[in-house]
């Protein structure tokens, strides 16, 4: 498939947006939706929960590079966020910039989730001025 082809030129019977390639925009496309410029992605709006339209609240985030050969974007960070009415706890996989990646990664740590209030923490000593390893 080339970068201009979808699942539908292609003739085959499914809606716009079924695969990861009918949505150009990597990166630029995130950053509508997520604050990636800081220490952790956080969501640039509050989001409701698809069950009870509860709030959802981050609780945890997790650093990664996805090594599969092709991929533009290898930085990686998912967001899981609770409903703090019903429970449900939705990932959400946030494309991060190389930057963005080596200092969190630097400061907090990869392969391992980091808990919202070690997150939260270590976001506040960014913002004072005096980051330190908080996980």
């Amino acid at each position: 498939m080339t970068g201009d082809e979808t699942a539908a030129s292609r003739g085959a019977v499914v809606s716009f947006g079924t695969f990861p390639d009918d949505h150009p925009g990597g990166p630029e496309r995130v950053r509508t939706a997520w604050e990636v410029s800081g220490l952790l992605p956080t969501p640039r709006r509050a989001l409701g929960c698809p069950f009870c339209d509860g709030v959802l609240a981050v609780k945890d985030w997790k650093f990664h590079r996805r090594t599969r050969v092709g991929s533009s974007s290898p930085w990686r960070c998912d967001v899981r966020m609770k409903c703090m009415t019903c429970g449900f706890v939705p990932t959400f996989g946030v494309l991060v910039t190389r930057e963005v990646y080596q200092r969190a990664t630097r400061q907090l740590g990869a392969g391992h989730w980091i808990h919202w209030r070690a997150g939260r923490e270590a976001m506040e000593e960014v913002d004072r001025g005096e980051p330190g390893n908080n996980c």
